[in-house]
């Protein structure tokens, strides 16, 4: 099942940030707040991904799988979507954000190495290879495990940021 990512700006409040997507979709979705992702379930993902990679207090908008937190099962996802999304000639880099809430028996530099090196192999044949640093990579393959489920990013989209709009219960106007 596909689902969108939002991750507030530092300035956003979380409460506040879901109330406003549940807004702007109208209703038509699910949305749940793990530690500082807002993960929203919705039928009509890139729609809404499109919506909220313009709204103010978002830093940026994933597109993402749904999947097991099962070590290797939560691997193998991983190498789908990275053998998916990896051109020839690009250098990726995978990274693995664990929330606080979430309740694995591994750390993220576990499932970064062990995902590295099978997409690596995976992908020698068209000259794509892994990054040292997330700097240095072309592409980034980005996954967030959460409480109940992992994320494993499709698309990741850099959003305004900020605050939200009408939140200190104010708009400022210019003159």
């Amino acid at each position: 099942m596909s689902v969108v990512i939002a991750f507030p700006s530092a300035f956003a409040n979380d409460r506040a940030l879901a109330q406003t997507i549940r807004r702007a979709a109208r209703g038509r979705i699910r949305v749940n707040i793990e530690h500082n992702c807002i993960i929203c379930e919705s039928s009509e993902v890139v729609e809404l991904a499109s919506k909220l990679v313009r709204m103010s207090g978002v830093e940026s908008v994933a597109i993402a799988n749904e999947v097991s937190s099962n070590f290797s099962k939560l691997s193998n996802a991983i190498v789908e979507v990275g053998s998916k999304v990896i051109i020839p000639g690009d250098r990726f880099y995978v990274k693995v954000i664990i929330l606080s809430t979430a309740k694995c028996d591994y750390v993220s530099r576990d499932v970064e190495f062990a995902a590295s090196g099978t997409l690596a192999a995976r992908l020698a044949s068209i000259n794509a290879l892994p990054a040292k640093t997330e700097k240095d990579a072309s592409r980034l393959v980005l996954t967030v495990i959460a409480n109940q489920s992992a994320y494993v990013c499709i698309q990741v989209m850099t959003a305004p940021g900020g605050l939200i709009a009408g939140s200190r219960g104010r708009v400022l106007q210019y003159s």
